[in-house]
Formats: structure tokens, sequence, C-alpha cells
């Protein structure tokens, strides 16, 4: 299809929309290029990214905060540790919820384990619901070395450090300054 053809097609888009109406749409000589920006900027917005102040804010990333902060604060609340840690590690690991794993096997963490029932076969656990894996997250950290030191800490820079070290990742600083850059561009 070539660029006239295109430019037709963006045009009775517009039209369809009464976008004229709305005085985004001149019909004139630059009147396909004023298409071609709109519908630009229309679908970065339905793909749910907009970078304002060098933050990317993504729309399905919201989507999953609003969702699960509740839960996280639930278990923050009877493990003593940070909602923000909690809820940070889980975006970051599930890709907001839109990686297979949490979609398939409600592992929101990237937790690696056995698998019963159901006869699937992978290397992450499977857990019944998203509350469970959340559940599984905290009682993992709770098991480690540094969790009686850090226990009711708030400073989530240090549980990241400190998770990072035992081997959470594959790339302990790359993913230290994502889960990091997660609450910062939250405000978690």
């Amino acid at each position: 299809m070539g660029p006239v053809n295109k430019c037709r097609i963006y045009m009775m888009f517009f039209e369809t929309w009464n976008v004229r109406k709305a005085g985004l749409y001149k019909k004139n000589t630059s009147g396909c290029k004023v298409a071609l920006l709109v519908v630009l900027v229309i679908s970065m917005l339905f793909a749910g990214e907009i970078k304002a102040q060098g933050v990317v804010y993504n729309a399905q990333t919201a989507a999953y905060v609003k969702r699960y902060k509740k839960m996280a604060h639930t278990y923050s609340k009877r493990y003593n540790i940070p909602a923000s840690v909690i809820l940070s590690v889980a975006i970051v690991e599930s890709s907001s919820g839109c990686a297979d794993v949490s979609k398939r096997y409600h592992n929101h963490f990237g937790i690696v384990g056995k698998n019963t029932g159901r006869g699937r076969k992978s290397r992450y656990k499977e857990y019944h619901s998203t509350a469970a894996s959340y559940k599984d997250f905290c009682e993992v950290i709770s098991r480690k070395e540094f969790y009686p030191r850090l226990k009711g800490s708030e400073d989530h820079k240090l549980w990241f450090e400190e998770i990072a070290k035992t081997g959470y990742s594959e790339n302990p600083e790359q993913w230290a300054k994502r889960v990091e850059d997660i609450v910062l561009e939250y405000h978690l």
C-alpha cells in the first residue's frame, strides 16, 4: 500500500471519528502529515507509554499497581517487608502481570520450584492464585539471612541490595536499579 492510500485511510479514520469537528484535522496540502501526527500520538497513548521528564509511564504497570497495591500492603504488615519492595519486585518479575509465567502459573516473582498438578512442565513454581505467589515471596524473603536485620525497615534500597546479593537475579546491579526505578516512577 502506497503513501497516498495510507493517507486516504487515515483521513477516512479521522472523518469517521469526527476529528475534523475537534479541529485536530485540516484538509489542505499538509492534511496527510497532520493526520499521521495525530495517529502517532493516539497510538502512543493506546500503547500505554508516555515519556515525560525522563520517566516512562506505562498504563499497564499503573493498572497493576492499582490492582495489587492492597495485597502488597496486606503482606507487608504480616511479614514486615515494605509494600514498595513487594510490589516493585512483582512488577519487574512479572512484567506488570503480562509475563507468561505470571499468567499461566500465577507466579509474579519468578520463583523457581516444583509444579504440582495440572501436568505442566516448567522451571517456575506454579501457584493456585496470585495471592499465594505474593505470600510465598514474602516467606522466601523471611527465611533469608538478612531478614531479621531488615525486618520492619522501610529502606527499600537496602532491601533491594540484600535481595540482589542472595542471587535472586542473574544481574544483581541491573535488577536492583530496575526495581528502584519502579518505586520512584510509581511513587510506591
